[in-house]
Formats: C-alpha cells, structure tokens, sequence
C-alpha cells in the first residue's frame, strides 16, 4: 500500500510507549520514510544519545530541536520524536506545521515493565524498582499536559505494534474525509 502523504506523522509519548518500534512498522505498511530524532541527533553530532545527554539536558534538547526543524525539509514519513521533545513550543510549531501528531500513551506501570531492563534512558540512569516507577510517573505526569495536546490519542497498554498502527492508519485516514 504505497502511500501518497502530503504531511508527515509524528509520533509523541514517554520513552518505552513504542514510538520507534510502531513508527518502523508504520513506515513498511505506508512505503513512507522513517526518520527517528534520538537517531538523527545521534549522527549529525557522531555521539550517542547518553553522552550528547551527558553535556547537560539544555544542550541535548537543542540538538533535538535542529533535528526538528530539518524535519519539514524532508520527505513525508513517519517520525518518531524523543520523549522530551515537545518540552519546547518552538518544536510543537515546528510539527504542526509539517503534519500530524500522534501521542501514543501507556500507564507508568507499563512503561516501567518495558523499561525494566533498559540501562540506555539518562533520565532513568539510578533509579531501579520502586524509585524508577515513581520518577517515570512524575516525568509522565509532567509531561501529559503536552503530549495531550497531540491531534490524536492512542493508549498502547496491552497492545501490539501492529494494533497500534491499525489505530493510527484509521485516524488517518479518517482525517481525510
């Protein structure tokens, strides 16, 4: 099903949703490109994400944010955008521009369960059991106010990738009726 998008679809949440997972997926089933900032950042600066992390939270997010901006200049995909990114407006402006986001949400209980043997998340690095919970709920609920705002809402809990995207194809394709 070689798709003829005009915009992209940005695909928001917390870490451990299934952003990079669901958006490859999505990108075969729609023959569109799949573009992933963490993965973007990580190549344009020739370091990882925990070590560009490591510079300090405030320098991360600008390299994510140029990565953002390149974003309108490519061809319409999906793309999966780190956790944080829509901490800054200019970003949010920037994706509205270039097309549709979807925020794809689960409970911090899930995301802890997916998470629990990930060492790679700055934001996590120190907190393992009960502590990890708690830090990835308070993130979340940070968080949410923004990751709400998106065009539309899909809960992953208990989903697979593949009835993840289902959801996402409908709401696409019920956008352009």
């Amino acid at each position: 099903m070689k798709s003829e998008m005009k915009q992209s679809v940005f695909l928001c949440g917390f870490m451990g949703v299934g952003k990079s997972t669901v958006g490859k997926l999505l990108s075969e089933k729609l023959q569109v490109p799949f573009y992933d900032t963490d993965d973007m950042i990580t190549e344009s600066n020739g370091a990882t994400v925990a070590e560009l992390f490591a510079l300090g939270e405030e320098n991360f997010r600008g390299f994510e944010s140029e990565e953002i901006q390149k974003i309108q200049f490519l061809p319409p995909g999906i793309v999966a955008l780190g956790g944080g990114a829509l901490k800054d407006p200019v970003n949010l402006l920037a994706i509205e521009k270039a097309g549709v986001l979807i925020y794809l949400g689960a409970a911090p209980e899930t995301i802890h369960g997916r998470l629990e043997q990930s060492n790679t998340r700055p934001l996590l690095a120190g907190y393992t059991g009960e502590a990890r919970l708690i830090k990835i709920a308070r993130l979340l609920e940070e968080r949410e106010i923004v990751y709400k705002s998106a065009d539309v809402v899909i809960m992953t809990d208990g989903k697979s990738p593949e009835a993840v995207c289902v959801e996402i194809i409908q709401s696409i394709q019920k956008g352009k009726s």
